[in-house]
């Protein structure tokens, strides 16, 4: 397809020539001063006492420090692994990345030394004398509290550089493994050899023998390579555990609620209100099925199936970043000049090709800059993931007056600009339209909800259930596949065909892989049902919200998301506004439903 050609790939050649390059090599040996200045800088703040008259500069040295140190950091990993998750055969960029490894455990190590310091800090007179420390109050009350669950500083160097060769390594074999699998596959009679990326993508495919035999492709890839990737998640969450127990956390869980900024009231109504939702999406789940003359509830191969019709709706790259402008420009103008720069300046690298990772993120590096990976495909769902990054992508961009201690924005709030971003497409899309062509945007609007929804709820009880089983023994890739598809029972129920789920989705999510981050899922509900509830305040109150929104988006580093709802007036302990944001959907899935009907 002449689509498939013109794609864009992302321009980074304004931070450094090469990977190889003179520049790049003084941007490491720069990186390396600003370390080694900030350990310095610890060194000489551990040795004052506490009522020394060189206390507050000292502080707030190590403070500017810590954040300079941090940004170029920020900016290095960002442009190597541009490289890496483009080419997962690029060996320089691989080797590259390997490289910071010493450096992101030296910065992990300084942080560790210092969170001791301010465990011992009287912080109230420490901001009561300084407007720049005052100005991180949040960031430096959060390591008081991690400073409690710190094992002592030796303990946590050693942790931190085995983390490099651990979870970590395993991480990275992951990602690298999987971007190179390959597979047969039937598509309209012809067999074909194909990439992982690519059988996945047949998802999408109108037709349902075609969808079903990369299904079935798919599940035969991953089956005959679960033993190192089998290997890869028990070393991982074992990991996880250990030094979560180490570092006197209840679970997992919990230490994943504090980075998270919630805590297990928040997340208990949260998933309340979800269990209780779970029959309206079974709803939506059958009446697909039904469109898709299924009789026995939707299989797994067709969760992602266009329901057909005849829309007129062309969705290519560019009608799509067209619409995506006009759905904004009803919005904020502030919004659309920021699509536009995104995507006139090449921050986006939209093309599907071989040893290029699934899936789609975005990534910040200096100056309020992102970039955005994405595999594309003639749909609205994928024109919705370009709305949704170029959400996070102006998330970050109205974070860039603040200082890396104050960016510090937990999966929870940092998925509410792309949430809102994505319902004001879809919104925008639906409208003055003809039925089937409603239908269609309505469908993969509620494509992706289902999955963060039900999927995602899914996730979260299949890693509970890994976790609790992994404290005691690893588990096999056959109990994996089995407690994945009792998780996937128990959410989707009999919107599914039982015949036809996904036993191996643990192995193609690359969520359930983090070395650093365990429940890798929750957030994403969070956010979207957050940024719902976000939206209806702006459909009632619409003058002055961009400027508020703006403020607050500009803020999710320095507050708790309980401090960040309060700002609108949100009670998000309440179960009452999960099942609010949750009504909205479900006048979606009543609107499909009826729809859906109409032949």
């Amino acid at each position: 397809m002449i689509e498939e050609l013109t794609l864009p790939r992302w321009d980074v050649s304004g931070y450094f020539p090469t990977l190889v390059s003179d520049e790049f090599a003084a941007a490491e040996l720069e990186l390396k001063s600003s370390i080694s200045e900030l350990e310095k800088s610890i060194l000489e703040l551990g040795g004052l006492n506490p009522d020394s008259p060189e206390l507050i500069a000292t502080f707030e040295n190590a403070l500017m420090l810590y954040n300079k140190a941090a940004d170029h950091l920020r900016l290095i990993s960002t442009y190597v692994r541009c490289f890496v998750n483009t080419d997962s055969n690029d060996d320089v960029a691989l080797r590259k990345d390997s490289e910071l490894d010493p450096f992101r455990v030296a910065l992990q190590a300084i942080r560790t030394r210092w969170i001791g310091i301010i465990r011992e800090t009287d912080l109230e007179s420490l901001f009561a004398k300084s407007d720049l420390l005052s100005d991180h109050e949040f960031a430096f009350q959060k390591a008081k509290i991690v400073a409690c669950h710190q094992m002592s500083e030796p303990e946590e160097l050693l942790a931190g550089q085995l983390r490099t060769t651990g979870s970590q390594s395993w991480e990275k074999l992951y990602g690298s493994y999987t971007s190179i699998l390959e597979g047969d596959v039937l598509v309209r009679g012809e067999q074909k050899h194909l990439p992982m990326s690519a059988i996945r993508a047949l998802a999408y495919d109108p037709i349902e023998a075609t969808r079903e035999a990369a299904y079935c492709s798919e599940l035969r890839i991953w089956e005959s390579h679960r033993v190192p990737l089998t290997g890869a998640l028990n070393a991982i969450k074992g990991e996880h555990i250990s030094l979560s127990k180490r570092r006197d956390w209840n679970s997992p869980l919990d230490e994943s609620l504090f980075n998270a900024n919630i805590d297990r009231e928040i997340l208990g109504a949260m998933q309340e209100a979800i269990r209780d939702a779970l029959p309206v999406w079974r709803k939506y789940l059958k009446a697909k099925a039904k469109r898709l003359a299924h009789a026995n509830g939707l299989p797994w191969f067709s969760l992602f199936a266009p329901i057909g019709g005849q829309s007129k709706a062309e969705w290519s790259y560019k009608l799509g970043s067209d619409a995506i402008y006009e759905a904004f420009s009803e919005y904020d103008d502030d919004l659309v000049e920021f699509a536009k720069l995104a995507i006139e300046a090449k921050w986006v690298d939209a093309e599907p090709r071989s040893g290029k990772v699934d899936g789609a993120y975005c990534a910040g590096t200096i100056n309020g800059e992102s970039r955005i990976l994405m595999n594309f495909k003639s749909s609205f769902s994928s024109v919705s993931t370009l709305a949704h990054e170029l959400g996070h992508g102006y998330h970050n961009w109205l974070l860039k007056d603040r200082t890396a201690a104050q960016r510090q924005t937990p999966m929870t709030l940092a998925e509410t600009a792309s949430i809102f971003c994505e319902t004001l497409l879809v919104r925008h899309g639906i409208r003055d339209k003809s039925d089937e062509d409603t239908l269609q945007i309505l469908e993969a609007s509620l494509m992706g909800n289902c999955q963060v929804i039900v999927d995602i709820h899914s996730r979260f009880l299949f890693e509970t259930e890994v976790f609790d089983r992994r404290g005691s023994s690893e588990l096999s890739a056959d109990e994996l596949c089995s407690v994945m598809k009792k998780a996937q029972l128990d959410s989707y129920g009999d919107g599914l065909d039982f015949d036809y789920l996904h036993p191996y989705m643990w192995a193609a999510k690359s969520h359930y892989y983090s070395g650093l981050q365990s429940f890798y899922n929750y957030p994403y509900t969070f956010g979207l049902l957050f940024g719902l509830g976000l939206f209806a305040v702006f459909e009632s109150e619409p003058k002055g919200f961009a400027q508020r929104y703006k403020n607050l988006l500009s803020s999710t580093g320095m507050m708790d998301a309980d401090g960040c709802a309060k700002e609108f007036g949100i009670n998000i302990r309440s179960k009452d506004f999960w099942k609010a944001s949750l009504g909205v959907l479900e006048q979606s899935v009543n609107h499909f439903v009826e729809l859906s009907s109409i032949k």
